[in-house]
């Protein structure tokens, strides 16, 4: 027994500008059973009011209703397709009929065909069906070693798009990122270089989050009414804000995402992904997302830039002196953090750490609509044990469980203490002979590095690297106060930190150097407080060196 197509016709009761393409599957008596709508280019099912029962969501009630009005008794879910389906889906049936509907025709047991029906949802945004068709030209601004730009590459490669990737850095430079894309014959580079025909040649440009606001191309590109977009721009179109959990501060953003991750994870039968500024591009993790997955996103103030749109839920862990090589100044970056907050509405949740004096502030939560929601160390429960060292983690704790309290998440902080650890922040890598190594990589500024001293006070330290236009004074102090030794990696940092000091250039060599002098039950802390752009590609490239350093010495 088979669907009439005849049922699925425009909608009555429901406004046409909310469906996709005024499509709605109505009974006989031409009462909607289930309209397809496009909020925020995301399908969804919207059923009148009234027409759903008791403990029934819109899926479950098209299903009842489909089954009372056919006779049907084994239906699966409607649309029920992830977002790698519905795309393959496009491709391969948009030239074979001149509209179709991302449902499905039913029998009794299964699934069969695409449906096609008399009206085009447009479920992506405008550009998909150039996209699909062929010819449209991409354009990758800065492809970098970070994976973000070889994530973008790749997700326009596999829709079929022309895809340029243009870079100042060299192919030798570049030779980790473009090795991941040898297999796509639809790439091409303009490396070392930036060309106006290129800004000339795309229909779409995809901007790197490294890239500096100001840059000339991109505001060329703005003059010619091109349209730029970053890959969480992208991200966005693809997936409801509704189930995103977003998290940014100047710390602590990871560990405190990947402790809610944790909790989902063990609560949400629709399975959860954890994404974002993690080492590869958020568009690399859309085929494993579908409607009922839960979304918790790590996002930089380089990835909020241009972005037009804020989670339901989000939080701000802190705010401290950073990246002011990028943003002109402190209040540039702290509008860059607070913009995961700048789109919500009412109905929407902001978590603010009551200890930071900057969130805190009147000024800062000005003009912000969501439902604001403060936590701090002390909501924490006196029974609660950490497995996370360090005074800071109990913030990051602080704020996991505040977002896990509002989901309704029982049992949150037994599944956050599961969580080791993220890589490379407080990350013990080996214990030899009574001497602790500790991996704190990430730690990038020097207020991540004056944590790590109180975390291990007495430790035999590695510091040092370049700088972003922050002060090192305080740091200096807390060497002094806190470090047993300390051994410094060349950079201009370095000589703020202390002037005419022995450098390094070679990890293996600072840590021959830390073996003479370590003792049994010492702690070696490699926690740099700068960047690392003069030896190494990134931080996770430092601190991938350093283990690999570490298991060569010790």
């Amino acid at each position: 027994m088979k669907i009439d197509k005849s049922w699925y016709i425009k909608p009555k009761g429901i406004k046409e500008e909310l469906c996709a393409g005024g499509v709605a599957l109505c009974n006989k008596k031409g009462a909607i059973l289930v309209a397809l709508t496009h909020e925020n280019n995301y399908p969804n099912f919207v059923l009148p009011k009234g027409h759903i029962e008791r403990g029934e969501n819109a899926e479950q009630a098209a299903i009842r209703e489909i089954k009372e009005e056919t006779g049907l008794t084994n239906l699966n879910l409607i649309c029920k397709l992830g977002i790698k389906e519905r795309l393959d889906a496009t491709k391969k049936y948009w030239k074979k009929t001149d509209y179709f509907l991302f449902t499905t025709e039913y029998t009794e047991n299964k699934l069969v065909e695409w449906f096609p029906v008399n009206k085009l949802p447009e479920m992506f945004w405008p550009e998909q069906k150039q996209l699909i068709e062929g010819g449209w030209n991409v354009l990758i601004f800065g492809l970098g070693v970070n994976q973000g730009g070889v994530g973008a590459a790749k997700f326009f490669a596999k829709l079929g798009a022309n895809v340029k990737v243009t870079d100042l850095k060299t192919a030798e430079n570049l030779k980790i990122s473009i090795d991941q894309l040898k297999e796509f014959k639809n790439i091409t580079y303009t490396l070392g270089e930036h060309k106006i025909e290129d800004i000339d040649w795309a229909n779409l440009i995809i901007k790197n989050p490294a890239v500096k606001p100001g840059n000339k191309y991109l505001l060329s590109a703005k003059d010619k009414k091109k349209t730029i977009e970053t890959d969480m721009g992208i991200f966005f179109k693809f997936v409801k804000p509704q189930q995103v959990i977003g998290v940014t501060g100047t710390k602590g953003k990871s560990t405190t995402a990947s402790l809610i991750y944790e909790a989902l994870k063990i609560s949400h039968p629709g399975g959860v992904i954890l994404a974002g500024n993690i080492g590869k591009s958020v568009l690399e993790t859309l085929e494993f997302i579908n409607p009922e997955t839960w979304v918790v996103l790590e996002i930089s103030s380089f990835q909020t830039e241009g972005l037009m749109v804020s989670s339901k839920y989000a939080v701000i862990t802190n705010i401290y002196p950073d990246h002011l090589n990028y943003h002109p100044d402190m209040t540039s970056y702290i509008d860059a953090k607070k913009t995961i907050a700048k789109y919500q509405s009412g109905e929407d949740f902001l978590f603010l750490n009551k200890e930071d004096p900057i969130l805190n502030s009147p000024g800062f939560i000005k003009d912000l609509k969501a439902k604001i929601i403060f936590y701090s160390v002390a909501n924490l429960p006196k029974t609660f044990k950490p497995t996370l060292p360090g005074n800071h983690n109990l913030s990051n704790n602080a704020g996991a469980l505040a977002v896990c309290r509002q989901l309704g998440i029982e049992g949150a902080l037994d599944a956050m203490n599961n969580f080791k650890g993220a890589q490379f922040r407080l990350e013990t890598i080996k214990i030899w002979e009574g001497i602790t190594i500790i991996n704190d990589s990430a730690a990038t500024t020097p207020d991540a590095t004056i944590q790590a001293l109180k975390t291990y006070p007495n430790s035999i330290l590695i510091a040092g690297g370049m700088n972003k236009k922050l002060s090192y004074t305080k740091l200096t102090s807390a060497i002094n106060q806190y470090a047993k030794k300390v051994y410094f990696l060349k950079g201009d940092a370095t000589d703020q930190i202390q002037k005419n000091a022995p450098t390094y250039d070679n990890l293996e060599q600072i840590l021959n150097g830390v073996k003479k002098e370590a003792k049994s039950r010492d702690v070696i802390l490699f926690s740099p407080g700068a960047t690392s752009f003069n030896l190494f590609q990134n931080e996770f490239d430092r601190g991938r060196r350093f283990n690999e350093a570490v298991e060569k010495i010790f």
